[in-house]
């Protein structure tokens, strides 16, 4: 009896639970724009790779320098060698340093 009268009665708890359904369901109605995001977002892509197939603005295909002239630029291959060469300096400065702090103290 008790029972059948605390289900039969609305309390705070069951308002609660109620509208947390209810925020459930309004949140699931979100998802349905899901498809229209993800349409916008695969054209928008579509059309980047459109620009860079026909050398639009922020496309670096057309071989190399950057530019307003298109020309006189440094290419990625100059850049490649400078991140190797700055790459074996900081090799080799770390070696000098290890090896600095490894000699033996000198004895009197």
């Amino acid at each position: 009896m008790l029972l059948s009268a605390a289900c039969q009665t609305p309390d705070a708890s069951s308002a609660a639970a109620r509208r947390q359904r209810l925020h459930i369901l309004s949140d699931t109605r979100s998802f349905s724009q899901a498809p229209e995001y993800y349409d916008e977002i695969q054209s928008h892509i579509q059309a980047q790779a459109l620009a860079a197939e026909a050398g639009g603005p922020g496309s670096r295909a057309g071989g190399g320098g950057g530019g307003a002239g298109g020309g006189g630029g440094a290419s990625d291959f100059w850049y490649d060698v400078g991140g190797w060469v700055l790459l074996g300096a900081v090799v080799v400065g770390a070696l000098v340093i290890a090896r600095s702090g490894s000699k033996p103290a000198a004895t009197a």
